[in-house]
């Protein structure tokens, strides 16, 4: 954290912001990974992604988009994160970066089904399934299928056997019948 944190006041005497934004990143990483501190980590991204958004630089961005995404999720706000992780998937559309492109849909379709979502879930999922069979890594090939495949969670349960085979009978959510034919 040191080395980060003296890099971080050389950047600054240089005025070099996308130097600083990357020792931005680095703390946060170190508080987040290293540490468990993800309170301590936020503000690290968050300073990075101003920094990153002054220089420009979208792939950067992606990345700290991703991490606030999931610092929100071990919060419990499903809301926040699922709005930055549709800015990654943004970004990653605008630099042709098609493996965060489905890590992002992975992520929405996580806090869709948390928030018992369960039509967007299975359409990001089939979209990743559908779309991303080059692109994903085989250990992300294997956890779409699995969400996909995986018994409904929560109050939403009915007993069916899968997401897909509930979708097909028509589930009752946020007060509609959400269906995917």
């Amino acid at each position: 954290l040191s080395q980060f944190e003296t890099a971080l006041k050389l950047y600054q005497r240089l005025e070099d912001r996308l130097g600083q934004a990357k020792c931005y990143i680095n703390i946060g990483n170190v508080f987040d990974d290293l540490r468990s501190d993800q309170e301590a980590a936020e503000p690290s991204y968050v300073k990075a992604l101003e920094l990153i958004e002054e220089v420009g630089d979208r792939r950067l961005k992606t990345g700290v988009l991703l991490n606030l995404g999931t610092l929100a999720i071990g919060r419990g706000n499903w809301e926040d994160a699922l709005e930055r992780f549709l800015d990654v998937e943004t970004a990653a559309e605008e630099i042709g970066w098609p493996f965060m492109r489905f890590l992002s849909l992975q992520n929405q379709a996580s806090c869709n089904l948390s928030l018992g979502r369960i039509g967007p879930a299975i359409a990001l999922l089939e979209t990743c399934m559908r779309e991303g069979e080059t692109t994903m890594r085989a250990d992300d090939r294997l956890r779409v299928r699995q969400d996909v495949a995986a018994p409904v969670p929560g109050p939403t349960q009915r007993g069916y056997r899968s997401h897909r085979h509930q979708l097909g009978q028509g589930v009752l959510v946020d007060g509609k019948l959400d269906h995917i034919p």
